[in-house]
């Protein structure tokens, strides 16, 4: 036989089958016990277990006793060879030569040519029928073997299948594992594929939809400031009238000014006279820049930048702002400040445009009462760690399944309004996180309210 290196361990590919497991060191080991007690057992020079590897058949453990020419790693062409292991496997049985110069069929075998004369050999395979090679012992001499020690081989041989049956179980179970392993693999990356599309979906929904907010916020900014332009148009005359008044009082004083000065050097009190009238020069121009600044923050284009505001004041500015107003229309309007309230947080702007709209909507309400006075009072209180703030009329009040409806937009009870301002208002308050709404008086009129933190 040719001589290679030894690759006992290693599988080996052969045409149309798949690779074979490996044989564990351990288990070598044992058989190289099993061959070498065969061969003292037996008292024959060799003891055998070969391998079929590809189309080659090889010593794969060899029994170290005296005189054997058999090496692992040692091979030939298996199919074809005429050697006594191709019968063997070929048969699947066993095969017994005891003296192969005296038989025809076996004079021209390669091992006479070793001078192994007489052999004895079993087929090995493995669990799902695959031939995996031989078991056999050769002498260099006649031999019969008797039925003992065929008996001996046999039971090497099962021994031998034993193991075989053990690998191949634990190559299966590794290799469906292993399949396992790929499928769920497989599963997993295709379900994180998924996720990922589908994050990505997501992440598009969430840009998408807040440039829609982004696009609706400043839609509703835009809204409230017409609103306000609007509110304020309608309020024209006490516009004109809370500027006027004190630019009417710096003329009368300028002019009162200048008489007490003509006349200076012949009194003194004309002096302090004048000195007078400057001072309320000076208080009716702060009056009107007042007045102006007001305006103009109220048409601003608020961007709903909260500040920490004290909401006393935040009434006050709009109540000086309509009190012309309301007066030339006959209504009261009183003011009852809880005075040790907390500061909130809001846009001053956004929350005099929600008042004021309440304001003149409690006014609406009063213009058909005749019979008694017409009166607003606006009333905050300390509520849940912020503020509650309530605007009360004694009009003719809102019907109570209507009292949800004029938050709806373009829900309007008035003929020339838009239904637009009781809408704007509620979405104001509720971006400061507070709730607006409306509730039926014990008496005559209607209360809405809001909270705030």
């Amino acid at each position: 036989m040719k001589e290679v290196s030894p690759c006992r361990t290693e599988a080996s590919l052969s045409p149309g089958h798949e690779p074979e497991p490996p044989i564990p060191e351990p288990i070598l080991g044992k058989w190289q016990k099993i061959v070498n007690l065969m061969a003292e057992m037996l008292d024959v020079p060799a003891g055998l277990i070969m391998r079929i590897l590809g189309a080659d058949i090889h010593v794969f453990v060899s029994s170290a006793t005296k005189g054997n020419p058999y090496h692992p790693g040692d091979h030939e062409h298996f199919w074809g060879s005429g050697l006594y292991c191709e019968t063997v496997v070929s048969k699947n049985h066993e095969l017994l030569v005891p003296n192969a110069l005296l038989d025809e069929a076996w004079k021209n075998n390669p091992d006479v040519k070793l001078d192994m004369i007489s052999y004895l050999g079993y087929p090995i395979r493995w669990p799902d029928g695959k031939p995996f090679g031989t078991i056999c012992v050769l002498d260099c001499k006649t031999n019969s073997y008797s039925e003992k020690y065929k008996g001996l081989i046999t039971h090497f041989r099962d021994i031998v299948e034993t193991h075989l049956e053990i690998i191949y179980t634990e190559a299966k179970r590794r290799e469906e594992l292993e399949q396992l392993v790929n499928e769920r693999t497989a599963s997993l990356r295709v379900a994180v594929a998924q996720q990922i599309e589908a994050n990505d979906r997501v992440l598009a929904e969430i840009s998408e939809r807040k440039k829609t907010e982004e696009s609706l916020r400043k839609a509703q900014d835009d809204l409230a400031r017409i609103s306000r332009i609007t509110t304020m148009g309608e309020l024209a005359a006490t516009i004109a009238h809370e500027v006027s008044q004190p630019l009417l009082g710096v003329m009368t004083n300028g002019n009162a000014c200048l008489r007490w000065l003509k006349g200076a050097e012949s009194s003194s009190q004309n002096l302090e006279e004048a000195r007078q009238a400057v001072e309320r020069m000076i208080r009716d121009g702060k009056r009107a820049s007042d007045v102006i600044l007001r305006l103009r923050n109220f048409f601003k284009a608020s961007g709903a930048e909260k500040t920490w505001l004290k909401i006393n004041e935040v009434v006050e500015g709009i109540v000086i702002l309509v009190q012309h107003e309301l007066t030339r229309n006959h209504v009261l309007i009183r003011t009852d400040f809880f005075e040790q309230l907390p500061s909130v947080q809001g846009d001053s702007v956004q929350l005099q445009q929600v008042l004021l709209n309440l304001i003149l909507n409690a006014a609406d309400a009063l213009t058909e009462v005749v019979d008694r006075p017409r009166e607003i009072t606006i009333v905050t209180r300390p509520e849940s760690g912020g503020v509650r703030v309530e605007v009360q009329d004694n009009g003719v009040g809102i019907e109570k399944e209507k009292l949800e409806s004029i938050f709806q937009p373009f829900y309007t009870t008035k003929t020339n309004g838009m239904g637009l301002g009781l809408s704007i208002s509620r979405s104001i308050i509720k971006n400061h996180g507070g709730q607006l709404v409306a509730q039926p008086n014990h008496g005559p009129g209607t209360t809405f309210c809001f909270t705030l933190t």
